[in-house]
């Protein structure tokens, strides 16, 4: 199930345009392999019933359902992926 839910995790070159803009994000993570890990240990941190709401995101993810909204212009923007900060917090994400 942990391997379903990490395909849609931040791609690298996602994760290295973090590290140069908000390094705070990602302390401790100094390469993709160690944010993968990270992320891994997160997921597997979870309940068993916060596992199965991440997977449901996930499934929204993958049919294109889930969107966010900015509330300074009020636009609206289709979610590509997750990751979890480095305070644990899941962190929804769209593409630039």
């Amino acid at each position: 199930m942990n391997a379903n839910i990490l395909t849609h995790l931040l791609e690298d070159c996602e994760f290295e345009r973090m590290q140069d803009f908000e390094p705070e994000n990602v302390a401790g993570m100094d390469d993709y392999a160690a944010f993968v890990a990270w992320n891994t240990r997160c997921v597997a941190d979870l309940s068993d019933e916060d596992r199965a709401g991440l997977k449901s995101v996930c499934a929204l993810l993958k049919k294109g359902m889930l969107k966010m909204m900015d509330m300074e212009d009020c636009g609206e923007w289709r979610a590509s992926g997750f990751y979890f900060n480095a305070k644990k917090q899941l962190v929804i994400v769209h593409p630039r």
